[in-house]
């Protein structure tokens, strides 16, 4: 092999060895919190469940005409501000948090229940079981989105369509492990293709949504400090077992320990701005109006009025004696409330205020983060920058030795390619 060949071999390896230093140092300084890039996978074990064999009915239609309860003339009225109603200047979609009194005007709105009055009054037809309800968001109590939260009417009347529709009722329900059920109930799921929500999984159960098509959405454990940390027997279950759990908060509080010790679930993907990436096509709605409406079967009036309810967004205000008002969704809700009032008189229209719905942050910046289940934790911003700052200087110094080492290689190679350059020329 002669000399030159040898220089030759000799500068590739240089090149070669500077780049692999420059990955190598790229890799060092890449942050642990940067951006995820991968898809989220399937739904975790710890929420294993096997959807019930049930085939979904198609969705049946009520004909609204020569329906009494349906007299929009004399039995109804319009509000008559913005966003009540449609027309050709108005758009199909509309921002949540500009257009507070909130009502749709696109094709959908029939089907998630938030149509304005105008568009009810063109149609004939209403779904028979409207799955939709207004569901507020993990760790928010100013912010709710429709979800599904109904099962089928033909589905059977068993522990699962309840831990679906009536969730409050779970510690009640002397079938159910309430500290691991209980905590279920008041976190949705989404699909994977149709990015619908469900309420939680016990509702896309009685869907027969299986778990492979559902996301596992990463959850963050929040405690307010480490004291567990140096318990021997300390384990989730033992803590679950003790500790008394909030729903809206979702928060356990062990009341044995003084000063009282908590933990909270932090679920950063339905955080109101969050939600909006994640689910393009997701329906805000306002929390505080009621949209109840006990059904009764066999009453066909009683069936349009349930599902009129269900069906469009115009909120009215109704004054009780000796309480303070209520807010319902539409006067067909309030009418299912209180059979006996006058829709013509009593309801008030409301336009929901910018007050109610400020972003809610649920962040806080004084909590140990543990994690404690086997979930995927992206944790806060804050706690984010905080670790990558950690991370860079805890890599400082190889950062440096490893640029340094590929500067020095690059610079030989280009010594060696100096030298050789001009013997090629030479000899050609």
């Amino acid at each position: 092999m002669n000399l030159h060949y040898q220089i030759e071999v000799s500068s590739l390896i240089l090149l070669v060895a500077s780049t692999l230093l420059l990955q190598a140092a790229n890799s060092f300084a890449k942050q642990p919190c940067s951006p995820r890039t991968d898809p989220i996978p399937p739904v975790s074990p710890n929420y294993t469940t096997t959807p019930i064999p049930f085939e979904e009915p198609e969705v049946e239609f009520l004909d609204l005409d020569n329906k009494s309860i349906v007299d929009w003339d004399n039995g109804f009225k319009d509000c008559g501000v913005p966003m009540e109603g449609c027309d050709k200047n108005q758009s199909d979609t509309m921002d949540y948090f500009k257009n507070p009194s909130f009502c749709r005007c696109d094709k959908e709105c029939i089907k998630y229940g938030d149509c304005c009055v105008t568009v009810l009054k063109e149609i004939r037809e209403i779904p028979k079981e409207p799955y939709w309800r207004c569901v507020p968001l993990p760790n928010s109590k100013k912010h709710a989105v429709r979800m599904i939260s109904k099962c089928p009417l033909s589905f059977p009347n068993n522990l699962n369509k309840q831990l679906c529709e009536q969730p409050e009722d779970c510690r009640r329900n002397p079938l159910v492990n309430a500290p691991q059920q209980c905590p279920l109930l008041d976190v949705p799921v989404l699909h994977k293709q149709t990015l619908d929500l469900y309420r939680n999984i016990f509702c896309s159960r009685c869907h027969s949504i299986h778990n492979n098509k559902l996301y596992n959405i990463p959850e963050q454990i929040l405690c307010s400090d480490d004291r567990y940390q140096h318990i021997a027997n300390w384990t989730w279950e033992n803590f679950t077992r003790r500790a008394i759990y909030h729903p809206k908060s979702l928060e356990w509080v062990d009341p044995k320990l003084v000063p009282t010790f908590s933990c909270s679930r932090s679920i950063k993907e339905f955080h109101p701005e969050s939600i909006k990436r994640l689910v393009p096509h997701v329906r805000f709605c306002p929390a505080s109006p009621n949209e109840s409406c006990p059904l009764e079967l066999g009453e066909e009036e009683r069936l349009v009025l349930h599902n009129l309810c269900h069906t469009y967004m115009q909120v009215v205000v109704i004054p009780v004696g000796g309480e303070k008002p209520k807010f319902f969704k539409n006067p067909h809700c309030a009418k299912c409330n209180y059979p006996d009032i006058n829709m013509t008189r009593t309801p008030m229209c409301n336009r929901m205020r910018d007050r109610f719905l400020s972003v809610h942050d649920v962040s806080s910046t004084n909590k140990a983060s543990v994690e404690l289940f086997g979930f995927a934790a992206d944790g806060l911003d804050d706690e984010c920058e905080e670790m990558d700052e950690k991370h860079t200087n805890a890599n400082f110094p190889i950062l440096i030795t490893l640029l340094s080492l590929s500067v020095l290689l690059l610079f030989s190679f280009l010594i060696v390619l100096y030298l050789i350059l001009p013997k090629r020329l030479y000899s050609k």
